[in-house]
């Protein structure tokens, strides 16, 4: 199975979700489980595209932007966990620029913002840690690492300790899908996590962790462990997928930006990533077709793989009486097979 095969199960106006109801028009309620095909552990199909990443989540970053910064950037929205406002961080606050970047350096064991201004982003950084110096960097800090123990194919490493805020990230939740989730701590962090915008202080600035991949392995980020209690721990895991791979140096795995506007922070921090990752392309550098400008159903979450003309007919029925009216339509019947027939 190639991992680049994303999908998105959603046809956006200018990047907003639209969710589309089921009912009435069928009243099967299964399960995406049931019908998704059995994956093997063999290495080929371990192993990681940068696909999987960055050409994914530009377009998941527009879209939960959309509900997630929303949400940091304004108290008591219904999607947080805990509806209390974030606690500005002690100190001064570096001054706003038109650029609204905030440059940061990796000063001792930190990764601070450049002068000193400004609340730390990560602190007590792992000693055998290095930064990456790239002309893709533009201000951000980028983390390498070196295995203590020699080559290997998996490595968990606490990377450091990250400055406490309100989180918006994003964590693979099945081997073809990641989701958005909410947090106000790093002992809360999700497994897998691909995607961290943490609120500095309130009303920002804001700060992008960003997992690479380098070569044949991929960084991901998680929870420490629970005899861990320093606040803010952050797991950094590296991992190959097939024990027959391994490194002990990895010159990119982590990159770290900050800035006061959390859009802009997300795009040019997207771009760096894909750029030091591999061969994806970001959203920004993409041409759009009209088809995003419209309203349109795609049909897997009301038939799954058994949609049919007579339910698709259906379908836009249901929706044209509840005055909707869509001017896309995509047939999805599931994951393309690529097992030969039986005869």
């Amino acid at each position: 199975m190639n991992l680049a095969r994303t999908r998105w199960r959603f046809v956006s106006q200018h990047h907003n979700l639209v969710s589309v109801p089921s009912q009435p028009f069928t009243s099967r309620v299964r399960s995406a489980h049931s019908n998704s095909p059995s994956h093997s552990n063999s290495p080929s199909q371990q192993r990681y595209s940068i696909g999987q990443r960055f050409s994914s989540l530009t377009p998941l970053a527009a879209v939960i932007l959309k509900q997630g910064v929303a949400t940091l950037t304004t108290p008591g929205t219904a999607q947080m966990e805990d509806t209390g406002t974030a606690k500005s961080q002690s100190g001064p606050q570096p001054a706003k620029t038109s650029c609204m970047a905030l440059p940061l350096v990796f000063s001792g064991s930190a990764v601070i913002a450049e002068g000193g201004a400004g609340p730390a982003v990560l602190t007590g950084v792992h000693p055998n840690a290095s930064v990456y110096d790239s002309a893709d960097s533009k201000g951000s800090v980028v983390l390498g690492l070196t295995a203590q123990d020699g080559p290997t194919s998996f490595l968990d490493v606490c990377i450091g300790q990250l400055a406490q805020g309100r989180m918006l990230m994003c964590a693979r939740s099945k081997l073809w899908w990641m989701t958005p989730e909410w947090r106000q701590s790093t002992r809360m962090l999700p497994p897998e996590t691909q995607f961290m915008l943490v609120e500095l202080a309130q009303g920002g600035p804001y700060a992008l962790l960003l997992p690479l991949i380098d070569g044949d392995f991929r960084a991901t980020l998680r929870q420490a462990r629970p005899t861990d209690k320093q606040e803010g721990s952050l797991v950094l895991r590296v991992e190959s997928g097939d024990h027959r791979v391994t490194a002990q140096t990895w010159k990119a795995l982590l990159h770290v930006s900050a800035g006061w506007d959390p859009y802009e922070l997300v795009k040019q921090g997207v771009a760096a990533a894909a750029q030091l990752s591999g061969d994806a392309a970001p959203l920004s550098t993409k041409v759009l077709p009209p088809s995003l400008d419209v309203f349109g159903w795609c049909t897997w979450d009301a038939f799954y793989s058994s949609v049919s003309a007579k339910g698709i007919q259906e379908g836009l029925r249901s929706l044209h009486e509840g005055g909707i009216h869509p001017r896309l339509l995509i047939i999805d019947d599931g994951w393309q097979m690529t097992e030969l027939d039986q005869p």
